[in-house]
């Protein structure tokens, strides 16, 4: 057992970076964890917490710097409960961002991850900064900004360097503008105009009072994922005249409308929750002329009510939790031929996966995509298809 304690101060080497973010070390065979650090570097940490089988510091010094340590394009990196990740250079992000994905699949999922070529390198933003599409902000009288890390005290800031630029200009007006306390989303729609959505003067609206449907936040790489899931459908689907498809953890449409201009033939169901993003999206069925069946419901209520055909295709894209285990245990035992899982946490994404395995599905590939540059944070695009003799 180690023997220092809260407050104790060591010297650590940084073997790598975890899910999560922060660095992982390792001191009297007791784990680590420490934030903003650098895979390689040798650091001075102040031990904050020790749990039975792990432990938590914060940064004090670096004594030996990676070469891949940058200095941070916001002022308030690290400060921010944000962006974790500025402090490293952006092809590294990438990189550790594979590694992430494939050892978690390695640890999880059962699937031999040992060839090089089953997890591709992560496809990169095409900003690495200025790239979201919203943000939240937290506002009181003459402040705006974000909170502090692992608290509700406010963050000034006057930028940010992740927002698109239309967005960015906006901070300043709105500092000078809002009255009151609360939280205001800040958002650019589809022809490239800002709007904003909150900004009252209940501080309630601090503790969730603001509920949006569900979007990428990152307009030019989204389109990347598109492209890439209804290339890979098209790939997998070509020698099907009719195919059958669920797009299911639908949202408003984000995949749905793509595949339904690619398969015009295609029998079409969207499953999803939200009931806004379902009202939007048979708003747009309509005014495009899709033949889009949408429905309302919970994916695994949906799934405990019907007979998926033999030879069906999925697409799969649930929240950050993942798939309830149901939804998982009925699709990987039906008879459907494709799945496609579109995921943006490793680590349950292989806790899903595992049950595909456990019954026989393949894992062809998996494509990481970058879509939160400067966070530990990633996209996967994983393709399972069933052998035909099962």
């Amino acid at each position: 057992m180690a023997s220092f304690k809260r407050g104790s101060k060591i010297k650590l080497h940084i073997d790598r970076l975890s899910v999560g973010g922060r660095g992982v070390g390792r001191s009297e065979d007791l784990v680590i964890f420490v934030p903003d650090v650098c895979a390689g570097e040798e650091v001075e940490v102040e031990i904050t917490n020790v749990k039975k089988n792990f432990a938590e510091g914060r940064l004090v010094s670096i004594l030996k710097a990676s070469p891949s340590r940058i200095v941070p394009p916001c002022p308030v990196a690290g400060v921010c409960g944000g962006c974790n990740w500025q402090h490293i250079a952006y092809d590294e992000q990438l990189q550790t961002k594979r590694e992430l994905v494939r050892e978690s699949l390695r640890k999880f999922s059962g699937f031999d991850v040992s060839a090089e070529s089953l997890v591709q390198p992560v496809i990169a933003s095409p900003r690495p900064l200025r790239y979201r599409n919203r943000i939240q902000l937290h506002h009181r009288p003459g402040l705006i900004g974000y909170y502090k890390r692992g608290s509700h005290a406010l963050v000034e800031i006057d930028d940010c360097p992740i927002a698109e630029e239309i967005i960015a200009n906006e901070i300043p007006r709105l500092r000078d503008s809002l009255k009151g306390s609360g939280r205001i989303e800040v958002y650019v729609s589809e022809d490239e105009t800002v709007h904003t959505r909150g900004g009252g003067q209940s501080a309630d609206e601090d503790e969730g009072g603001l509920s949006f449907a569900f979007s990428q936040v990152n307009t030019q790489q989204n389109r990347n994922l598109v492209s890439v899931v209804i290339s890979t459908f098209m790939t997998k689907l070509m020698d099907f005249d009719d195919p059958v498809i669920f797009d299911l953890y639908a949202g408003s449409g984000n995949f749905t409308f793509p595949l339904a201009k690619a398969f015009p033939s295609a029998k079409m169901t969207a499953v999803e929750l939200n009931a806004e993003s379902v009202t939007r999206a048979r708003e747009q069925t309509t005014a495009l002329k899709h033949d889009i069946r949408w429905v309302q419901n919970d994916v695994g209520s949906f799934l405990a009510g019907v007979e998926l055909p033999h030879g069906a295709a999925v697409l799969l894209d649930p929240p950050r939790a993942g798939c309830d285990p149901q939804v998982i245990q009925k699709l990987a035992s039906s008879k459907l031929s494709l799945v496609l899982y579109v995921s943006c946490h490793p680590v349950t994404l292989s806790r899903d996966l595992k049950t595909f395995r456990e019954l026989g599905w393949t894992l062809e590939s998996v494509q990481p995509f970058d879509m939160f540059p400067q966070t530990d944070h990633v996209e996967t695009l994983a393709v399972l298809t069933r052998p035909t003799s099962v």
